[in-house]
């Protein structure tokens, strides 16, 4: 399993380099492109983007699942859900959707990429699935539990939602139920599993 997690990671960096100069020249090409080359232009640098995102989840994952130390500091949670919430939102119009934040004063103890890389891939997934014409609700505040101060994210959306019998299989990486197979809508398979390694190593719960 170690080598499998190394190979992956290896691999990753290795699509690092042949993506950057792919990108540059995308960039040279648009340049001297005609009109006519500017959709085929468009759909290389999308893809382009997607095989780039595809790398950064796989080495976030791989990072996670060595168990490296995490950088734990003191995070400002408010101020990076709404970050979050603003820029998802933007996204969100593309999709014929919106993003509304409500958002009590919270701060915790974390490594504060991996809470961003959470709560981005839990935001996003609601998105790329709500109904159009609907609203992606998100919530922060505090929950007291056994006498301690948890934070709690919840993140609602208008979409079919998950069927039972998959609650299970969703935080494995590449695993996508049916419908998301049926419709793709440009997901990794790989999000779920990141926020479910992040959160256990908070010692949370999705």
């Amino acid at each position: 399993m170690d080598v499998q997690k190394r190979l992956i990671s290896d691999i990753s960096h290795e699509l690092r380099s042949p993506l950057a100069r792919l990108n540059v020249a995308l960039s040279l090409a648009r340049k001297r492109a005609g009109e006519k080359a500017i959709t085929a232009l468009d759909r290389i640098e999308l893809e382009s983007e997607r095989l780039n995102n595809l790398i950064e989840q796989l080495l976030t994952l791989a990072r996670l699942e060595s168990d490296k130390t995490l950088a734990f500091t003191t995070i400002n949670l408010t101020k990076l859900v709404k970050e979050i919430a603003e820029d998802a939102n933007f996204e969100a119009q593309n999709n014929q959707c919106s993003v509304s934040a409500t958002l009590n004063e919270v701060s915790i103890i974390g490594d504060e990429n991996l809470i961003r890389s959470t709560v981005d891939n839990i935001l996003r997934n609601a998105i790329r699935y709500t109904k159009e014409n609907s609203i992606v609700q998100v919530s922060l505040s505090y929950q007291e539990s056994l006498g301690k101060k948890q934070a709690v994210i919840e993140v609602q959306d208008q979409g079919e939602g998950v069927p039972e019998s998959d609650l299970t299989e969703i935080f494995r990486p590449f695993y996508r139920v049916e419908y998301a197979r049926e419709r793709d809508r440009g997901g990794s398979g790989l999000g779920l599993a990141i926020v479910a390694q992040a959160v256990k190593l908070h010692k949370g719960k999705v």
